[in-house]
Formats: C-alpha cells, structure tokens, sequence
C-alpha cells in the first residue's frame, strides 16, 4: 500500500501526476491540489487544447471533467474497463490505465517506480488500418488485371469482368510461370461446373532464429527436478512487436460494459496466439514423457509454472500490456495474470477442464482446473490454483500485499471443458493440514513466547516437522526471521 504524496494518506490505488511523477490520493490527484511543480503546464494543457474546448458548434453540450487529467471537455469518453469517463487524449485503456498488479506475500514494496509515457497504440492503431487499406485496394487493382490478361488470352478480352465462366472452362489453362510454387492445389468450382487449379505459396517464418535453450524447475512429492525447452529470440520480437489485443470496443457515448464472453475471448487470444503454439506444445509434450499418469503431469505443469519468478518491478510500475505465455517462458518472469494465462495453456493442452478465476476487488488472477464438486472453489466444479507461487493446489487462504485474503466473488472464464483431476484429494486434505498446524505453532508462539518447557517444546517440535515435511513436498518456501 503505498502514501499519497502530499498528505501521507495510505491507499491502495494511489493516482500518478504525470507533470511531476509522484502518487496521490483521490482527493489530491489534481496538480493544483497537490502543488504540483508543473501545474502551469496543467493550466495550460486545460485551457488550450483545441481538442477538448467546448466550442460553439457543441456549446449545448454539458462540460464534464476527465478523471485522469481534470480536462473539462464536452467531448467526453466512457471506458467500459474502469466505469470512468476521460477526455479524448486519454480515451483508450491504454492511456490511463494505472493501476497496479498485486504482489504476492514474499516480497512487499510500497515505492512505486516512476511510470514512462502513455501508450501510443491509439496512433499506431489507425496508422496500421491505413496501411490495410491501401493494401485492400492494390489487391483489389492486381485481381482486376489479372482477370483482363486471363481474358485477352482465352479470346474473351470484350466481355464484362464480372464474367468468368469462360475463361475458366478452359480446363488446360496453366498458370502464368512468374507464379510462387506450388504447394498444394485447391479446385474452384465455377456455374458450369468446371474448375481451375490455384497454387497456395508456402509460407516461411523468417523469425524463427536465434535458439535459446530454457531450463525450468518443478517439484513432484517432495522431488524437485527439470525441464528443458528451446526458443527463439526471434519469435520472442515478433510476438513482442504485435498490437495489443482490446478487450471490448465502445465508440461515441456507448457506456455499456464489456460482456463476460468479450472479456473470455481478450483472454482466448492472448493463450492462442498462434507464433507460440510450436513451443508451448513442445513443453506440453516434455511433461508428457515426464510422468505415465495424468494428474501428476498435472501437477508438474503447476509447479513448473509456480517456479517461474514473480515480476515485482512490472507490479510496481503502470502497464499497457500483458505477456504472452512464450514471453513468460522466454523471459523467466511475470505477473499473475501473465502466469495464470500460460498454466490455462498447458491445462488445456494436457486435456483438463480450465477456467481463469478473475478477482477485481483484490486486483488478482487464478487458476481453475475441475475437479469433484466436494473439492472445487465456491462449488463452482473448478479447484483453485494459484500461480503466482508454489502454493498447494486447492488453497485458497493465502494473504495478498493491500488486500489480504480472496473475499470477493471472482468472474469466471472457462477456457476449456476437459477432464476432470479426480485424484485432487491427496492436495485438499494437506491444503487443510498445512494451515491446521500453523495455526498451532503460532498459538504457541503467542501464548508462551520463546522459552517453552519439556512439554510444549516436543508438542512445538512435531508440529514443526510436520508442517516443514508439506513445504518439502510441494516446493513451499521457508522464509526465517533473524
């Protein structure tokens, strides 16, 4: 949780001054109310911008305030993300979304990182929709021609464009020799019931360069061990350079959220995003040849993917973008959503029923694998997973840094409908002993200190090496107190 800047309020949303790079509180987050060193600028980015003046042709119009820079503008944007309205230089999600990825209990940080400048995908947006254009409208003019030299050479060159059966009737025409090769052949089946054979170009991904072997950890029942995945640089920039996927799109005052299934298929696109499958199955495969049976391969994917290290410095800063799952794997890092994302990928893949658990109150995302309906989440058929760090498959307890415990009722995405991890049991009742006999040895603890007798200090003793024989089995960490 970190201070406002200027009355040392703690709050767990705090909103960043872009004029002079600190965080506020709700009631400060203005640069006037916090005496902002460039709140000149503000005055004048407010009072000048053509974009937003409330001119004469809309005067009618009521002026309301962007929230994220205080803009009075009649030309105001309702993002469907954040239930907010914003001017139209901050329209976009991108371009005021600020808040913060929560970080898990290991490791707690209330100074946050000076955030760089806002995205500027809204530009490149439309600078990639001119450019598909343009290439609409060359392919449009090569069909065009090449449909009037097919018909100069069949004798038809008087006939309308639109009229093809002539030409294509001819069934011994062949393919000019300036064409790609051929790969494979399609018929194209025309009114007179004659075809034409079309060569598909073979495509070739010029990406794929630069090998990087990977290793990654996991724990089986107390066993830790590795596997071994090779990726590419290459495909790393490629995937790295691709626009952003939105979640929902809403034009002029359409104020009306995005609907769960809009926000399942935002999530869908970054798990299928298809430069990465090559890899991610070979990992799946990998996991495969590491066990015969099917719920510990499982659990060897959740481990692996718990292993991988926490991003705190993307959790302290503000993003415009998610990891995808190879980016995940490539650079050994991400955040909770980033992780949770690459474990529903290598669920699904290994046959099993998954959904993503989103928990907007706590600003949090986990994993849900189906699992009997004794042993599931709220009884909604999905154990949970957490995969920010190792964690026991079904616990649900842990404390969350500005959040505490998982209270609130999370959305439910179901990314596949796949087997169900009967043998999860074995993970329920230890997720129960585990907190069973830390809550003794911290009774203990609380109530006769640190000098114990003979009694207490065996009582204290058993506890202790049954509760450090189920971090053991599941890779948890130990964290000692000097």
């Amino acid at each position: 949780m970190s201070k406002c800047d200027h009355c040392g309020k703690q709050c767990s949303l705090p909103f960043h001054c872009v004029y002079c790079g600190r965080l506020y509180c709700s009631d400060h987050r203005f640069p006037p109310s916090h005496n902002c060193m460039n709140k000149a600028g503000w005055r004048i980015r407010t009072s000048g911008s053509k974009s937003d003046i409330n001119t004469a042709g809309n005067s009618s119009l009521p002026l309301k305030e962007c929230f994220f820079c205080g803009v009075n503008t009649s030309k105001i944007f309702y993002c469907p993300l954040c239930g907010r309205e914003f001017c139209s230089q901050h329209k976009l999600h991108q371009d005021h979304y600020s808040v913060p990825h929560r970080i898990p209990e290991q490791q707690k940080s209330s100074t946050p990182t000076n955030a760089g400048r806002h995205s500027k995908s809204y530009h490149r947006y439309h600078l990639l929709e001119a450019f598909f254009i343009i290439v609409a409208i060359m392919l449009v003019v090569i069909f065009i021609l090449s449909i009037n030299t097919i018909n100069s050479r069949s004798g038809t060159t008087n006939l309308p464009v639109s009229s093809t059966t002539n030409y294509a009737s001819n069934s011994q025409y062949i393919p000019p020799t300036i064409s790609p090769p051929i790969v494979e052949y399609t018929t194209v089946q025309t009114t007179q019931a004659t075809s034409i054979k079309t060569p598909i170009p073979l495509a070739t991904k010029k990406y794929e360069a630069g090998l990087s072997a990977k290793t990654f950890a996991y724990v089986l029942r107390g066993t830790s061990s590795t596997i071994k995945v090779n990726l590419n640089s290459g495909v790393y920039t490629e995937i790295l350079s691709k626009e952003p996927p939105a979640a929902c799109v809403r034009y002029n005052y359409d104020s009306s959220p995005c609907t769960s299934d809009e926000i399942r298929q935002y999530f869908l696109k970054y798990i299928d995003e298809p430069d990465q499958k090559k890899y991610l199955d070979s990992l799946v495969n990998s996991i495969k040849s590491t066990s015969p049976t099917k719920d510990d391969q499982v659990r060897i994917a959740i481990s692996l993917v718990q292993t991988i290290p926490y991003d705190y410095s993307k959790s302290r800063t503000v993003s415009t973008y998610l990891r995808y799952p190879y980016d995940v794997l490539y650079e050994n890092t991400g955040i909770c959503e980033e992780k949770s994302l690459l474990l529903a990928y290598l669920l699904r893949e290994l046959g099993y029923g998954v959904v993503l658990f989103e928990f907007k109150s706590e600003n949090h995302m986990a994993v849900g694998i189906k699992s009997p309906i004794q042993y599931s989440y709220i009884n909604s058929g999905y154990a949970f997973v957490e995969s920010t760090s190792p964690t026991i498959i079904t616990d649900s307890q842990e404390d969350y840094v500005g959040a505490g415990k998982l209270t609130s009722t999370p959305q439910i995405f179901q990314i596949s409908d796949g087997n169900s991890m009967t043998s999860i049991s074995e993970e329920y009742n230890d997720a129960i002993t585990f907190h069973q006999v830390y809550d003794q040895i911290t009774q203990i603890h609380n109530t006769y200190g640190d000098v114990l007798d003979q009694y207490q200090y065996s009582r204290w003793m058993s506890l202790d090496n049954q509760w450090r024989t189920l971090c053991n089995k599941y890779g948890l960490k130990i964290l000692t107190s000097s």
